[in-house]
């Protein structure tokens, strides 16, 4: 009895499901596909397009099967209820629902309720658009069809309207523009992001055993020997085993190279990539460095780590940044030996002591920890890994890098040429990560040797195009549909900058070619080689003197140069506190927090005398210099000696919120002689720039149910270097002796109110 009334349900399953509600049903399922392409997508093979192509349409098959299969079981039940229903149309969201939120939190969702959130949009839009066509093709002729014809149609003009202008696919903020500063002593120098001299040859080093890629494998120029990492690296799935046909034990020494045709030997410059899927090889996007720098006389390699990446089958292997700085060491080493090695292509091409580190994401991280090796393996105890290791590192170059705590502490990098690029739209490294390694390197043995750090944030740029195999869209499944891809910059664009800060610093720092410091100083002297963009920029090198940088102590009184006292005057805010990231972490930074407001002014006149004051001072928009609130630099003596009219004040700055008003105040300078100088911020440099603004993703309230909150909010305060000319002041008074000034004050006369971050005040002789 009991079969025969579950063969009669069975029978009933269809029964309802009306032709329109099948059109509904068959919306939701290519929603389903399309969901089903992105996890198909996501799972690279390493075995070529065909293959990758075909296991993605085997995943959307066997997941469409296996839909439509699960979504019987619902029906069936629904079946024994007494109410005419949609049941295949209703099944199919049921199962929707409960499966789909899951693959959407592992993926990117920080809470179940955002995937549910994202799978009923889905649900909707498939069903509206499956009834839309259906009822459109039918030309309705009734009022209850027309009306599901209206109905489906307001449904996706809501959607629409939702994706389009609500969740700002257009621009979310004004694009700022590129300011060129002329003349440029940069003016008479090569384009160095265009080629060089040098003819270039290419070859690669490694296994000659590898079953991906022939260049490393049967065709490699170059045989080099695997290392052991087993000491360390003691989690290395079977899988992973399986896939590369190699474990930890005998990891290879891959690397392409781009050498300059010449006699040589040529400044060593390792470039590697970051974490990637494993199986789509990040190695080869760097070509465009690789073939750049060669051209200007540097060794290149882009050095192939791919086999320590991610992946979905294998996960990753313990310790791997470890290991992606330790096989940077072994990539030197490499290289060494085979420019002693008489006979092959690069007998005496390595110069070793001038080497340079490029790293991006992950591998920006493991070139500072290569560059640091001594300080990080003592800690860790891993001394005897670095035997016939030894290796200074000259420069490091970190794009969008990683900054993650290791044995418990951060990397302190001294006396090492630094340069870090990070883009304000980068949804991966979506903290600017970097600007935390800058603020740590150091300079103890200052004037020893020239050095310098620079730090650069470029609005509109994102993670994955600074690698042309990695592309535009720094997250995958599902949030990729949602990225505002609008506010991101052409990757050609984004290349060029990368190409010109990266080969200018190279120059700098390998080839001592100082003439192209200025462009680290400040990036609008070279703005006639750049894009159209607006860039953050930090620079400390071992000539300038620093007068503040609020690291000594947590004393707000005195500075961090000996003898300097600091003094606030009526601000509603004066603290000294460690600056915050986008996710209020630290930036391993403190800096001073200064606010004002004219009804906190320190005035001790009753109101109206001291708003007669107020008004009898104003002049030219701004109110006397003598009753405004102020911050104010005491300096000892002998502090500025080495100035001159050619000298600058640097001061680092940004607003302390992304809504508040242009900010502007007064700069006054004395000297021991009572001589004073007063220009305001814009006369003096240039009009204080905003916080950076962006919109990752085009998906309204779900941004706020990313993973990790990563994405939110839309700004992070990063600092800017104000270079302000002391030839301005002393035009401004002729009477000011740069070499005596005693006293720098702040004075916030220019707008009536504000709050901005204050740091690294300094002399650049």
């Amino acid at each position: 009895m009991l079969r025969i009334r579950i063969r009669e349900r069975i029978r009933r399953i269809h029964t309802d499901d009306s032709p329109a509600s099948m059109s509904a049903t068959a919306g939701v399922a290519s929603m389903a596909l399309l969901a089903l392409h992105e996890l198909g997508s996501s799972i690279y093979t390493g075995l070529g397009w065909l293959v990758d192509n075909t296991l993605t349409m085997l995943v959307m098959t066997a997941g469409l099967a296996a839909l439509l299969v699960l979504a019987y079981v619902p029906a069936l039940l629904l079946a024994f209820l007494p109410i005419r229903l949609p049941r295949i149309w209703l099944s199919v969201v049921i199962v929707m629902m409960s499966t789909l939120p899951f693959v959407f939190t592992y993926a990117n969702m920080k809470w179940l309720w955002g995937g549910i959130l994202l799978t009923a949009l889905l649900c909707i839009g498939g069903s509206s658009v499956g009834g839309f066509i259906y009822w459109l093709l039918h030309r309705p002729r009734t009022v209850y069809s027309r009306a599901m014809l209206a109905v489906c149609g307001v449904i996706l003009t809501v959607l629409g309207y939702l994706a389009v202008a609500a969740s700002g696919l257009q621009t979310s903020t004004v694009r700022g523009e590129m300011t060129v500063i002329e003349p440029s002593p940069l003016a008479g120098l090569t384009d160095p992001s265009e080629p060089g001299p040098y003819e270039v040859t290419t070859l690669t080093y490694g296994s000659g055993t590898d079953r991906f890629r022939r260049a490393f494998g049967a065709d490699v120029d170059l045989v080099t020997e695997p290392v052991d990492a087993s000491a360390f690296v003691t989690s290395w799935k079977p899988l992973r085993t399986w896939y590369w046909g190699f474990d930890q034990h005998e990891l290879p020494i891959n690397g392409r190279v781009w050498l300059p045709q010449g006699e040589g030997p040529y400044p060593v410059v390792l470039i590697v990539h970051g974490n990637h899927t494993m199986e789509d090889f990040s190695d080869v996007g760097y070509g465009y460095l690789g073939e750049l720098l060669a051209s200007r006389g540097f060794l290149a390699v882009s050095v192939d780590q791919n086999f320590v990446n991610y992946s979905v089958l294998s996960g990753l292997p313990n310790d791997d940044y470890i290991l992606r700085a330790w096989l940077l060491l072994h990539h030197l080493q490499a290289v060494d030996k085979l420019s002693q090695a008489p006979g092959t292509v690069l007998s005496g091409k390595a110069d070793l002591s001038s080497i340079a580190l490029i790293g991006h994401s992950r591998g920006g991280q493991a070139a500072a920890l290569a560059a640091g090796y001594e300080a990080y393996f003592t800690v860790a105890d891993k001394e005897q890994y670095l035997t016939g290791l030894d290796y200074d590192i000259t420069s490091v170059v970190a794009i969008a890098p990683t900054d993650k705590k290791l044995e418990e502490r951060n990397l302190r990098l001294n006396d090492v040429n630094y340069l870090v690029l990070h883009g304000a739209n980068d949804s991966d490294v979506s903290s600017f990560d970097g600007e935390r390694q800058y603020n740590r390197i150091v300079y103890p043995t200052a004037g020893s040797e020239p050095l310098f750090k620079s730090a650069l944030y470029i609005d509109d740029a994102n993670h994955g195009q600074f690698n042309t195999a990695w592309g535009r869209m720094d997250i995958k499944l599902p949030l990729r549909w949602l990225m505002n891809q609008r506010e991101i910059m052409p990757g050609e664009d984004q290349r060029k900058i990368a190409k010109t800060f990266i080969s200018a610093f190279l120059e700098a720092t390998l080839h001592e070619k100082r003439e192209y410091a200025p462009l680290f100083r400040d990036y609008r002297l070279g703005g006639h080689w750049l894009p159209d963009t607006t860039m953050r920029q930090q620079y400390t090198d071992t000539e300038m003197i620093t007068i503040a940088n609020y690291q000594e102590d947590s004393n707000q009184d005195t500075g961090s140069g000996r003898g300097v006292t600091l003094h606030g005057e009526g601000l509603s805010r004066w603290e000294e506190a460690d600056l915050k990231n986008r996710q209020n972490g630290s930036k391993h930074n403190r800096v001073a927090l200064l606010g004002w407001s004219s009804e906190h002014e320190d005035v001790q006149e009753d109101e109206e005398k001291a708003g007669s004051e107020e008004k009898s001072g104003e002049e030219g928009g701004k109110r006397d210099t003598g009753t405004a609130a102020a911050y104010e630099l005491k300096l000892p003596q002998g502090m500025s000696a080495r100035l001159s009219t050619a000298s600058e004040l640097v001061l680092a700055l940004a607003p302390a919120t992304a809504d508040g008003p242009e900010l502007d105040f007064s700069i006054v300078l004395a000297d021991a002689d009572g001589a004073t100088a007063t220009l305001s911020l814009v006369e003096a440099a240039e009009q204080l720039k905003p916080l950076l603004t962006n919109r990752f993703l085009n998906g309204g309230p779900l941004n706020r149910w990313i993973k990790n909150g990563r994405l939110q909010p839309s700004s992070e305060i990063v600092l800017h270097d104000y270079r302000l000319p002391l030839a301005a002041f002393a035009e401004q008074s002729p009477a000011l002796d740069p070499a005596r000034i005693v006293s720098i004050r702040l004075v916030f006369d220019r707008t009536p109110g504000g709050e901005l971050v204050l740091d690294n005040v300094r002399w650049q002789p």
